[in-house]
């Protein structure tokens, strides 16, 4: 029975530990892909109740990320917007 016990308990452990690092690479696989930036983008305005807009997402996240256009409203309309070149950090 404890053998048993310990077994479930190591089970666990491994599942709650490898749990992030799957979400991770889920994350960066498609923060890589074409498909999966146009899901950023879409999900992005639908869990922000549509206050803040990223358009045109394109290079290598997260070193070499590019970011045509980020637009943030709010029920009058939109009051800050960013066009962007890229987030590289070089000039």
């Amino acid at each position: 029975m404890t053998r048993r016990l310990l077994k479930w308990i190591a089970g666990i452990i491994l599942v709650l530990l490898a749990l992030p690092v799957l979400t991770i690479a889920v994350v960066l696989l498609l923060a890589n892909i074409d498909a999966g930036r146009r899901l950023i983008e879409d999900q992005t305005k639908s869990l922000t109740g549509g206050m803040v807009s990223i358009q045109d997402l394109a290079g290598r996240f997260p070193d070499a990320l590019r970011i045509g256009r980020i637009e943030v409203s709010d029920f009058k309309g939109p009051y800050v917007k960013f066009q962007t070149r890229s987030s590289t950090g070089r000039p």
